[in-house]
């Protein structure tokens, strides 16, 4: 079963994780804390606990926030004069 859950965490995050331009400095930690309690709410709707998800991918949200800044550039998305 935990593959089923990695697999989910990882459909998940390429449907869910996108650059956020203003998700920088102080909102950086919240952005990713908001990540991960939208990760959580969805695997658990599917019947993955966050233990299982864990044991399969180690830290779900060192999980997140690597793929997080993968995608992270605060200049993309913004008017500029």
């Amino acid at each position: 079963m935990s593959t089923e859950a990695k697999a989910f965490v990882d459909e998940w995050a390429s449907e869910n994780v996108q650059n956020d331009p203003f998700a920088d400095g102080d909102r950086y930690d919240r952005h990713i804390e908001n990540l991960w309690t939208a990760c959580v709410v969805s695997a658990s709707r599917e019947g993955f606990a966050l233990p299982e998800i864990e044991k399969s991918l180690g830290d779900l949200e060192d999980y997140l926030r690597a793929k997080f800044e993968m995608v992270f550039d605060p200049s993309v998305g913004l008017i500029k004069d």
